[in-house]
């Protein structure tokens, strides 16, 4: 990943911006107020397979973190990568999986390299996911930029991203952040679920 300037697909951009936008008025506002017109106006103009800048992507997730709360903004994440796996982006990914996998929440995490390829470029890369007990599976994303690692709250919506894999299994859950080095660019994450009463 060294040398590669970090972006991150417009499409995933315009769809956070349109989650933005389904908010109440008054967090819809303070959101776009702490991201600001000129960032939210490159995204509005970008073309969805485009590469934006890896910056525009920290800055919505901060502006989301403060104007929202820890709670709300990790619902918000949660809630846009479960209907990102049923766009046309993932709608592929989405069905191999069930058809391979079934909807066992840690069969998903085998999905997550591919499918942060097609979000993210020069932005980490993930281990091979480790099944360490009943309903629980760790993983680690390694390689990431400074950009990513100079505010925790990145690598925690990463987190809230990734428990809607849990909602794909048909489960209960989350996915946690349990360790994060920033000097060595490494963030690791356990997924624990269960199956619904």
């Amino acid at each position: 990943m060294a040398g590669i300037p970090g972006a991150v697909r417009a499409r995933h951009m315009k769809t956070l911006v349109a989650g933005v936008d389904a908010l109440p008025a008054a967090n819809a506002a303070a959101v776009r107020a702490r991201v600001g017109p000129a960032a939210l106006a490159q995204i509005a103009d970008s073309a969805g397979p485009e590469w934006l800048p890896l910056e525009l992507n920290a800055a919505l997730t901060r502006a989301l973190h403060d104007a929202l709360g820890v709670q709300r903004s990790a619902m918000f994440f949660r809630a846009r990568l479960g209907e990102a796996l049923r766009a046309p982006l993932f709608k592929a990914v989405h069905d191999g999986a069930v058809a391979l996998f079934g909807l066992d929440p840690s069969s998903w995490l085998k999905l997550v390299p591919r499918g942060w390829e097609l979000v993210f470029r020069g932005c980490g890369a993930w281990s091979k996911p480790q099944h360490t007990a009943p309903g629980v599976a760790e993983i680690e994303l390694r390689e990431l930029p400074p950009l990513m690692t100079s505010d925790r709250v990145w690598p925690v919506s990463v987190a809230a991203s990734l428990s809607a894999l849990v909602d794909a299994g048909k489960a209960q859950g989350a996915m946690e952040l349990t360790g994060f080095d920033a000097k060595a660019g490494r963030a690791s994450y356990v997924l624990r679920w269960s199956a619904k009463g």
